[in-house]
């Protein structure tokens, strides 16, 4: 356990300032919720993100309808993880969180690696980028602005 401890504190010592200041609440491009991003309790070396707050329709009860397992359709939306298995990429600090998934309860979707990459101290753009032999470009973004 103590182990486990010491190794968790280096680890996070030696995280970039940039990785860390993506930890924290963030209102999303289309203003209808807040994600918290944070380390993954499973594998802290990784950050998730969980809604947190769901602004509109403004419905707590809100559940995940469209999801394509039928046995998770009733779970509430409020609280689910939908952002998770982002690794720390330090040679890239504009986009320091790689390879990461998004699921979307709107429609259902899961969409694959997808990056992090920092706007400014206030912005955080999500991008899934499209990878073709040496080139690669963002296909899509989403930009969140930091709550303070």
């Amino acid at each position: 356990m103590m182990l486990m401890l010491m190794a968790m504190l280096a680890q996070i010592a030696t995280k970039p300032a940039a990785a860390d200041s993506v930890v924290g609440a963030w209102l999303t491009d289309d203003k209808k919720g807040v994600i918290q991003l944070a380390p993954c309790p499973a594998d802290p070396s990784q950050l998730c993100g969980t809604i947190v707050k769901i602004l509109a329709p403004a419905d707590p009860a809100a559940i995940d309808e469209h999801n394509p397992n039928p046995n998770l359709r009733q779970r509430r939306v409020l609280g689910q993880t939908i952002l998770t298995g982002f690794h720390l990429t330090p040679s890239n600090p504009a986009c320091p969180w790689q390879l990461g998934k998004a699921y979307d309860p709107e429609d259902g979707a899961t969409h694959t690696d997808i990056q992090l990459c920092l706007g400014d101290a206030d912005h955080l753009v999500l991008s899934k980028a499209l990878h073709l032999g040496v080139f690669s470009s963002a296909v899509s973004q989403r930009t969140w602005q930091k709550l303070k």
